[in-house]
Formats: structure tokens, C-alpha cells, sequence
């Protein structure tokens, strides 16, 4: 390095007189523009007359919990009552030897069905009797059912869809499945019920049939 900076340097001084001049002024000048740039007049009215930078747009939230395909809730009726003019345009659907899952629900492929017009139970639950005996409610309203369909065909027709399951009325041999379970007392029916299992659940509640001794 102090070689290469050597014969710089004799370089220069074989330089005629002239050139010597132009390349210290071209360096002083180099100098003053780049330490002085903002105090000099011309560099003043470049600056005045230059556009101000674009503003930025403000970024959009990124926020994981905001759900931007959220429907309002003005849009929310119009959803329900797509899926209900689905439901209507749906086919009904049938399952060879149905496979029960511990909550009553129907395995149907990769999707499942809830019986419609019944609460879901739960295989674990024990219920207590009048008398105070305690009784695996749950585990007998899933044997009943899993017993009652086994190695038959049942047909569903959809009735409403949900989050991860659609509700059906399900039926083999012309029976309501449902309507073995409530007739057995095993299950409670939901308020929008067909008339056939709201009277079949009053008739076990009046025989104390069940779940309903107690």
C-alpha cells in the first residue's frame, strides 16, 4: 500500500504546474459540496423547488385475531338463508352400516351427521334415578344406538348446516332414528323438534322412562 500511495504521489509531482492546480481545485471544490451542501444558494433553490415525498398509505392490521372474512352482521342473515336454500337443493344421503360416534353423530366419509330434533350426549355421562342409582345414561344411549343401526342402510335428509356437521333426520325402515333414542328415554329433543319426538319425549317424561326418572 505505501508503495501504490508512493508512486501516486511521484506521479503527481511529475505533473506540469497547470494540471497540479486544476486537480487541487477540483478537490477543494469536491470538498466544500459535500461538507457544505445545504448552506450553498443553489442547493437552496433545488431543494424549494423538489416535490415533497409521496405520503405513505397507513399499512392495513395485521393482527392475527381480526378475521377479515368475518361476515357483518348485517350480511349475517343473508348467509343463514343461503345455507338453507342448500340444504333445500341437497339430496338425500345414504349410509350402509353406519359408524356412531361417542356424541350420537353419524360418520359420513371425511364429514359427520347430527341427528336432527335431539341434543347431542355424551358415551361418559352417568345419571342418577329417583331411587339415587347411579346409571351410565351416556354409554346406554350409544349402545342402543349402535346396536339398533348395525349392518343396516339408513337414509338422512339434511336439514340445517353447521359449523362441522350437518344436522339430518335420519331414518331406517321408515323410522326416525332419532325417535328410538327419545322413546327410550335416553335423550332430550331441541326446542325446533318435529311434533313426533316433542310428544314422544313428553310421553317418556310422563313414564318417568330414562333419564327422566329422577
Amino acid at each position: 500500500m505505501r508503495h501504490f500511495l508512493r508512486d501516486i504521489i511521484d506521479a503527481m509531482a511529475s505533473l506540469p504546474l497547470v494540471v497540479k492546480i486544476l486537480i487541487g481545485t477540483a478537490l477543494i471544490a469536491n470538498f466544500i459540496i459535500i461538507t457544505q451542501w445545504e448552506r450553498l444558494p443553489f442547493a437552496k433553490r433545488l431543494m424549494a423547488a423538489s416535490p415533497p415525498p409521496a405520503a405513505l398509505a397507513p399499512a392495513r392490521p395485521t393482527h392475527p385475531d381480526i378475521d377479515r372474512t368475518k361476515p357483518t352482521a348485517a350480511s349475517e342473515p343473508d348467509s343463514e338463508a343461503a345455507r338453507q336454500s342448500l340444504v333445500r337443493r341437497m339430496a338425500p344421503i345414504t349410509i350402509e352400516d353406519p359408524k356412531i360416534q361417542s356424541d350420537g353423530s353419524i360418520e359420513n366419509g371425511d364429514s359427520r351427521l347430527v341427528l336432527y330434533g335431539i341434543k347431542p350426549f355424551n358415551s361418559k355421562s352417568v345419571c342418577t334415578r329417583a331411587s339415587g342409582e347411579r346409571w351410565a345414561c351416556g354409554l346406554h344411549a350409544y349402545a342402543t344406538l349402535r346396536n339398533e343401526l348395525a349392518r343396516k342402510t339408513i337414509v338422512c335428509q339434511p336439514k340445517k348446516i353447521l359449523d362441522q356437521a350437518l344436522t339430518a333426520t335420519c331414518r331406517t325402515g321408515g323410522i326416525d332414528v332419532a325417535l328410538i333414542l327419545v322413546r327410550n328415554g335416553l335423550v332430550e329433543v331441541t326446542s325446533d323438534a318435529p311434533t313426533e319426538l316433542l310428544q314422544a319425549q313428553a310421553t317418556a317424561r310422563n313414564s318417568k322412562t330414562g333419564i327422566w326418572d329422577r
